[in-house]
């Protein structure tokens, strides 16, 4: 299935940066700025999400794009044994930090793992392999999104199940807020959004109280491709997948309630024996 094409304007010079995450992701003000993404919201949506997908009972789980660990810590929580991946050295230290305050006898097993989602291979095979919270478009082609799904397909034992939780396009444009400044502790952030070339860009100026920042402000980005319900389909039917279910809230109601997110639930199939 073909993706849906992109408008043909690239993003401006004042927005290239390539490779953005490597400095954003492994940033302290990243960490603080979506802090209030916690626990409790990872905790209720994963223990929904697992029981829609019929997983063994001490399922291999692999968190693609794990970040400092909260999907991860709470799937580890409902008894499975799961597997982190993060570019981030500093969200992986956060995530196994979060990990040893764990009872970990009582609870599944944790691991997490540096590498780039798009290439990074492990000599195991997975039951579900979720990719959480927009941890995919952050790259200039399509093809590398594609090559994180490929990478998901290669450690899933067939029969597998793989989850891609994105936002929804339509429902972000609506109600996009164009600039807005939030304050913490120790800095503040102005924050920039606009749609160019078919991406939703970011811009983050940080303004340090302490001083850490230099004279002048940092400036983060964010860059995120604008993909379409379609055409996160169309990349999971390409990387191979057969998709399955869509759901547009982090509760799981009916994809045809619009909603915030667009959360595709997708099968591996079972390759069929040789003379069958």
């Amino acid at each position: 299935m073909p993706l849906s094409p992109s408008p043909s304007s690239p993003p401006s010079s004042e927005w290239s940066n390539r490779d953005w995450f490597h400095d954003w992701f492994n940033s302290p003000y990243y960490e603080t700025l979506y802090d209030h993404r916690d626990l409790t919201e990872a905790k209720a949506f994963v223990k929904n999400l697992t029981s829609q997908i019929p997983l063994p009972e001490q399922a291999d789980v692999l968190d693609l794009g794990c970040g400092w660990g909260r999907h991860t810590n709470s799937l580890a929580d409902l008894g499975y044994r799961v597997t982190g991946l993060d570019l981030s050295p500093r969200l992986i230290e956060r995530a196994r930090t979060l990990a040893n305050e764990r009872d970990v006898a009582a609870l599944g097993s944790l691991d997490f793992e540096v590498g780039d989602m798009r290439t990074h291979r492990m000599n195991r095979r997975f039951d579900l392999v979720v990719n959480l919270f927009t941890s995919l478009g952050y790259f200039e082609k399509d093809e590398d999104d594609l090559m994180v799904l490929q990478n998901a397909y290669h450690h899933l034992r067939d029969g597998g199940y793989v989850v891609l939780d994105y936002f929804d396009t339509a429902h972000t444009l609506a109600h996009l807020v164009p600039s807005e400044t939030k304050s913490f502790p120790n800095f503040r952030a102005h924050l920039k959004r606009e749609v160019v070339g078919g991406r939703l860009l970011k811009e983050i100026r940080i303004e340090d109280f302490n001083g850490d920042s230099g004279p002048n402000p940092l400036v983060f980005t964010e860059m995120v491709r604008c993909y379409s319900p379609k055409d996160l389909e169309g990349l999971l039917l390409l990387a191979g997948f057969r998709p399955i279910q869509r759901w547009t809230h982090y509760d799981l109601r009916p994809d045809s309630e619009p909603g915030p997110r667009c959360i595709w639930l997708a099968q591996k199939p079972m390759h069929r024996q040789q003379g069958s």
